[in-house]
């Protein structure tokens, strides 16, 4: 069987107990519970602890180390090189120090995956390393491959055929019964928008706000629901509420509330939004779809592909609020409840732990062939 060994450098200095790290990974590691019975796995991580812990016959494996750019886990390396796996897979691109001496220490036989989470090429020496260890990586996950074409344009990766589509988490959220879920959290009416994230200038919360404005005009019953882990822009928020009576109507500011409980939210709602310029991952509208919320969100690489080009989503031009206004309108047209059973039933077949667990395996068995 074909030996994996997922390898994460950055460390966690913060904990110093595994169930800490493990619980903070979940959306990351959910992927191993169905891949095990395909490859033989083994998990790395660094944080303020070292030992080992098995669950469901899965070894996960703990090291101390700093995050300095030059910091070299040569004890990890070691232990790495002593069970010679046939593949580790290496989570993030700002490694290229740590790849190059991971290469150095194992036998030749071992190939490396590096996997994309939402960094930006370097450039100066560090980029230059970057490039060297490209030499090294027998292939690279994205979840889209747009999200690879900076890194291919700077030349760090030599070649898209290099490149896979693989998303890098899912969600634990499951889907319920709808009635019950608003009945839980008050949310009534028939036209329940829900939005997941955090209000800063990326995710672009006032271009969503000024097209939800447009649309109340014809959906005088829309409601927008806001649950949101920061106030960077709140003011901006509260400044337009102030020039807008039918905003202040129906749209409510929820705030932070505990991840867990976003999963009733998501169950009552009929569309989630999102106003996102840039994403690597997409975890709100992961865990969207895990619920049968209907996806309105913006034409990115990583959106495109998670609701296959717009099958089992609606997308509009980031940052334009006439576009976002004509797909609102667009909201009224569907039939919602066929809509939403597809978008679950996509989010089971193509973007479940399970299907990341096939496809990583199937990469595996591919490298080693």
């Amino acid at each position: 069987m074909t030996s994996l060994i997922d390898l994460t450098y950055y460390s966690h200095l913060e904990y110093d107990h595994p169930d800490q790290l493990m619980h903070r990974h979940r959306p990351a590691i959910g992927y191993i519970d169905f891949i095990r019975h395909q490859v033989h796995i083994e998990v790395i991580k660094h944080l303020n602890f070292e030992g080992s812990v098995h669950v469901k016959s899965v070894k996960y494996s703990f090291f101390r180390k700093t995050n300095s750019f030059f910091s070299i886990p040569f004890k990890t390396h070691a232990y790495i090189r002593a069970n010679a796996p046939d593949i580790i897979l290496v989570q993030g691109l700002i490694f290229p120090l740590q790849l190059l001496f991971l290469r150095l220490s194992l036998a030749g036989r071992s190939k490396i995956i590096v996997q994309h989470h939402g960094e930006k090429p370097f450039r100066g020496i560090k980029g230059w390393l970057q490039k060297l260890a490209n030499n090294y990586s027998s292939a690279y996950i994205f979840t889209s491959i747009g999200n690879a074409e900076p890194w291919i344009k700077q030349g760090i990766i030599s070649s898209q055929n290099k490149c896979f589509e693989i998303l890098e988490a899912s969600s634990w959220f499951e889907r319920t019964d709808r009635s019950t879920a608003k009945q839980q959290i008050g949310m009534y009416g028939n036209s329940n928008f829900l939005w997941v994230g955090r209000l800063v200038p990326n995710k672009d919360p006032l271009t969503v706000l000024l097209a939800f404005e447009k649309y109340l005009q014809i959906e005088r019953e829309a409601k927008l629901f806001m649950i949101y882990q920061n106030t960077d822009l709140l003011p901006e928020l509260e400044e337009l509420f102030k020039k807008s009576p039918a905003l202040r109507k129906a749209v409510k500011l929820v705030g932070k509330i505990p991840h867990d409980e976003i999963a009733v939210w998501l169950n009552a709602a009929d569309f989630y939004i999102s106003g996102s310029h840039n994403e690597a991952a997409g975890y709100a509208l992961l865990e969207a779809m895990s619920c049968g919320c209907i996806p309105v969100i913006t034409d990115i690489p990583p959106y495109r592909k998670i609701t296959n080009n717009g099958a089992f989503g609606l997308l509009f031009k980031a940052g334009d609020s006439d576009d976002l206004f004509k797909v609102l309108t667009r909201t009224r047209e569907i039939n919602r409840s066929e809509y939403a059973d597809s978008v679950y039933r996509h989010f089971v077949s193509e973007l479940s732990f399970r299907s990341i667990a096939d496809k990583i395996a199937a990469l595996c068995h591919h490298l080693t062939a």
